[in-house]
């Protein structure tokens, strides 16, 4: 009796099998941001940027990928409302 506590039914290795890709969706849409910070980080050093500092350009890079990943975000939840 103490060794069957020591086995996963197959509904219990689903729903962890379920965690474990929520918590990787999760984990890389959060990633997202400093992902494509770092890369508009390396890139200004090369890219014409004219009059515009380029720590002006990052914030302002910076800003417009919140706001997109805001906008993306409430798209996304919406329709998904939307279909219910």
């Amino acid at each position: 009796m103490l060794r069957s506590t020591f086995f996963m039914t197959k509904s219990d290795l689903r729903f962890y099998a379920h965690e474990l890709v929520v918590f990787t969706i999760k984990q890389a849409r959060a990633c997202i941001f400093a992902g494509l910070f770092f890369v508009l980080l390396f890139l200004s050093r090369y890219l014409p940027l004219g009059p515009l500092p380029r720590y002006d350009f990052l914030f302002i890079a910076a800003v417009a990928i919140q706001i997109a990943l805001y906008c993306l975000n409430c798209l996304l939840y919406t329709s998904d409302a939307a279909d219910e």
